[in-house]
């Protein structure tokens, strides 16, 4: 039986590709997306959701979500790209690159968001579900965090949370935090500690999954509007890593397209570990860090864990099955 699903994103290019796996594999069962800042303003980041879900035929609602993290900004000292991924942009043969653009390559959507706020959907949503539901938050948590904090009561109705973020000692917002946790640290806080099973993809596990070129080819070859648009997505990816400077990566990582792949096959997940995790909110260096108790004595009975590898062939596997189907 397919899984209930809601996805929670911040659209940029690896976003999109999880959108796409989300609609077409058979395993899940989409209720909705709902969309928060993150990658770009939330402006653009709606407005590339519904230009994916339009593009790939429609028929899964779109819900906006929170614009701002949930009180980050509301200290100075701590509003610094609280809420929008550092875009760098680059120059090649008079084309702007950057590994998330405002708008992506796609015509314009021709569905829009429901009337609902984000965060009042998945309240409803979770209340009246007459089974459990997993939640996919690949952005800042804001959405989801704001829903628990409307209704505690709704983890009752969560099957898990599978989210994109962390960093167990790795950071690429900063030296300590990864940009998901960093841009609304009080979120991810709220949502670790809810009290339903959480498992957190870091980019120390989704990092060791990288696409690369012969990897794009094969969803270009599938020949669908699904493996069209994610093989040009990746492609985009590794000409932008290529142009940093980073040719000697071995590939790209599609950080939130491998998270909707541990939904779909949990067996991706190569080496996993259940121990107990919070979030760093002081407002200091470290802010927004993901922090593993590695103790023995503490991980008994955490509702949480972390992936730290993916099984590449498999997840690549599970992705072209997926964008395969019409």
């Amino acid at each position: 039986m397919p899984k209930k699903v809601i996805l929670d994103v911040d659209t940029g290019s690896d976003d999109a590709v999880a959108i796409m796996a989300a609609m077409r594999s058979p395993q899940i069962e989409l209720m909705a997306v709902t969309v928060t800042h993150g990658n770009q303003p939330l402006c653009y980041t709606l407005d590339n959701t519904l230009r994916v879900v339009s593009y790939m035929g429609g028929g899964v609602p779109v819900y906006a979500g929170s614009s701002e993290p949930m009180v980050k900004k509301l200290l100075p000292g701590r509003s610094q790209n609280g809420g929008q991924q550092d875009v760098q942009k680059m120059i090649k043969d008079g084309k702007e690159f950057s590994l998330h653009q405002k708008t992506l390559d796609l015509p314009e959507a021709t569905c829009r968001a429901e009337e609902m706020p984000a965060a009042a959907y998945l309240v409803q949503a979770l209340r009246h579900s007459t089974e459990k539901v997993t939640l996919i938050p690949v952005g800042p948590c804001t959405n989801i965090a704001m829903a628990l904090r409307m209704d505690p009561s709704i983890v009752e109705h969560i099957e898990e949370i599978v989210c994109m973020g962390g960093g167990d000692n790795l950071g690429n917002r900063t030296a300590a935090a990864e940009f998901n946790f960093y841009a609304d640290p009080e979120a991810a806080k709220i949502v670790l500690g809810c009290g339903a099973k959480v498992r957190i993809l870091t980019p120390n596990a989704t990092g060791s999954a990288r696409f690369d070129w012969a990897d794009a080819q094969k969803f270009l070859d599938l020949g669908t509007p699904a493996g069209e648009f994610a093989g040009q997505l990746i492609r985009h990816r590794l000409e932008f890593e290529e142009m940093k400077g980073n040719a000697d990566t071995n590939g790209t990582a599609v950080h939130d397209a491998l998270t909707v792949c541990a939904v779909i096959d949990p067996s991706v997940i190569s080496c996993q570990e259940q121990i107990p995790c919070d979030i760093d909110i002081g407002g200091s260096i470290s802010d927004g860090q993901l922090l593993c108790d590695h103790r023995a004595t503490a991980k008994k009975d955490a509702p949480t864990s972390v992936a730290y590898t993916v099984d590449k062939e498999r997840a690549l596997a599970v992705l072209l099955a997926a964008m395969a189907e019409r």
